[in-house]
């Protein structure tokens, strides 16, 4: 190396060794050693990570899959894992007389607890009606919004869990996603598919686009079928999800329809839902009417929600029983159990909790294909159950062939492998904490 090299690289040494970098690592060097020379060692810092809390909104109708979903979870939640603390938000129609824009609900678990909104909303309906675009919507939902960013500055949640695509969940999403908090949406329903068949062009593109607007940067999303899944990257997202962003996770049966007691029940079909054109309440008219003819006919059993029994009443009249819904798992599990089959005519479901309770109760339910539902039938072995309901007279003579059918405890078995409620709650969280 030349003299002058050697001389322009000690230069640089000298204006490195004088730069503050360079003193700063000396200093440290120098009190490292001074420290290990004491015996002091470098100890790992102390993990003071608290729980991980979730923010979620819930229903209150005891028929809907979203809310025995959720409830599920919570009881999860509350039993289980004690590093994980729920906070779920309801928000009713009715709003109440409270102080502030939420009211805790006394006596909850500390792991759970849930919050009612008491500010006032405008009906949906009415509101379609007026607006031109979902900004529109949006707008006349503010209130919500505002309420749901106080809500979520105030408990702090490491995490959003958005349940469904209709206005709630989306002011939701929107406050969230405003104040940067990492946002789950489990998909219940497809608000693109629920609407296809309606009439006002307007309404049906608000609709959509409220469904769209959920297609935020950074949002993970939750499937309960590929089915679903396949339908909200071809026609809501336009793309495919990348693997990390969603998963497909079936909804979970909680323990109670698999330890009831099985009854022998004969001629007995039960139909449980909304009375809305999606379960497909058309099939169900004309089977009510071929069974009312019959010479041996069933006894059908219709478990609703009260406005849709007001509406089904007017068809069906006195040739079917119309039975409350039941709020508890257990009630609900011994309705299953007292029925010979169960009959889910869906013209598409995102998923059919309705026909893998029924099963896991050990009653056979039928389902169609456009049921995400079918998905696990067939794993489990039960691809018999999966009938096409545009022949309402088939289907009549098939549950008449049928009425001695049982379920085996092998396929519910193989059914709680795939969809305790345990095993996929668990799942579920660990998605949630990736």
């Amino acid at each position: 190396m030349s003299r002058r090299r050697r001389a322009g690289r000690s230069r640089c040494y000298k204006m490195r060794d004088t730069s503050k970098y360079s003193i700063e690592r000396r200093a440290y060097a120098a009190t490292r050693s001074f420290l290990r020379a004491l015996g002091v060692r470098r100890t790992p810092a102390k993990n003071h990570s608290r729980k991980l809390k979730i923010l979620t909104n819930v229903q209150t109708s005891t028929v809907a899959g979203i809310s025995r979903v959720m409830t599920s979870f919570a009881d999860y939640i509350s039993s289980a894992v004690p590093d994980v603390e729920l906070v779920r938000c309801s928000v009713s129609a009715m709003p109440s007389a409270g102080m502030s824009l939420w009211e805790e609900t006394p006596g909850c678990a500390k792991e759970v607890r849930t919050f009612s909104y008491t500010g006032t909303l405008p009906n949906l309906g009415e509101v379609l009606k007026t607006s031109a675009s979902v900004d529109d919507v949006s707008a006349a939902f503010s209130s919500l919004t505002e309420a749901f960013r106080l809500m979520l500055i105030k408990e702090r949640p490491d995490i959003v869990l958005a349940n469904g695509t209709y206005i709630v969940p989306l002011c939701l999403v929107t406050a969230a996603h405003a104040l940067h908090i990492p946002i789950v949406l489990y998909y219940h329903g497809s608000l693109t598919k629920e609407t296809e068949h309606w009439k006002e062009p307007k309404a049906r593109k608000i609709l959509r686009s409220m469904e769209a607007a959920f297609n935020k940067t950074g949002i993970r999303y939750v499937f309960p079928s590929v089915l679903i899944k396949d339908f909200v990257e071809q026609h809501v997202l336009g793309r495919k999800l990348y693997q990390k962003n969603a998963v497909v996770l079936p909804n979970p049966i909680p323990e109670e329809f698999f330890s009831v007691t099985i009854r022998s029940s004969r001629r007995r079909i039960g139909f449980v839902g909304r009375w809305t054109r999606i379960k497909n309440t058309a099939f169900l008219e004309r089977f009510v009417e071929i069974n009312h003819k019959a010479g041996t006919p069933f006894d059908i059993y219709v478990l609703t929600d009260p406005a849709s029994r007001e509406r089904a009443g007017k068809i069906l009249h006195d040739r079917v029983r119309f039975v409350r819904p039941r709020s508890e798992s257990a009630g609900l599990a011994s309705f299953y159990s007292g029925m010979s089959a169960i009959i889910c005519p869906s013209h598409f479901e995102t998923y059919g909790n309705v026909a893998q309770e029924a099963v896991a109760s050990g009653t056979p339910a039928y389902v169609s294909k456009n049921m995400g539902v079918a998905e696990i039938f067939e794993k489990v072995g039960l691809d018999k159950l999966i009938v096409n309901f545009d022949e309402p007279r088939g289907v009549f003579q098939r549950l008449q062939d049928d009425v001695d059918l049982t379920i085996s405890d092998a396929v519910r078995q193989a059914l709680q492998k795939e969809v305790g409620a345990t095993i996929v709650h668990k799942k579920l969280l660990d998605y949630i904490s990736i």
